[in-house]
């Protein structure tokens, strides 16, 4: 438990290190490019999925319809 607490207080620390010095609008500058990019992964994931469900669902359903209909 105490190092949790250790690990927690030192990132805790680090953190007031970079931004006591930093003005309102800088903070926000940081928090909205941190958004920014929770976003662009966020849409990365998302594509990728798109792309999975197509190759594991949707083309092999269109192949077994045309061969079903092929050979009927």
């Amino acid at each position: 438990m105490k190092s949790q607490e250790n690990t927690i207080s030192g990132k805790r620390k680090l953190f007031n290190e970079r931004f006591d010095e930093l003005s309102d609008s800088d903070i926000q500058k940081e928090i909205l490019f941190a958004k920014y990019l929770n976003i662009d992964k966020l849409e990365r994931i998302r594509v990728n999925t798109s792309v999975l469900i197509w190759f594991l669902i949707i083309i092999p359903i269109i192949i077994t319809l045309v061969t079903m209909t092929l050979i009927a």
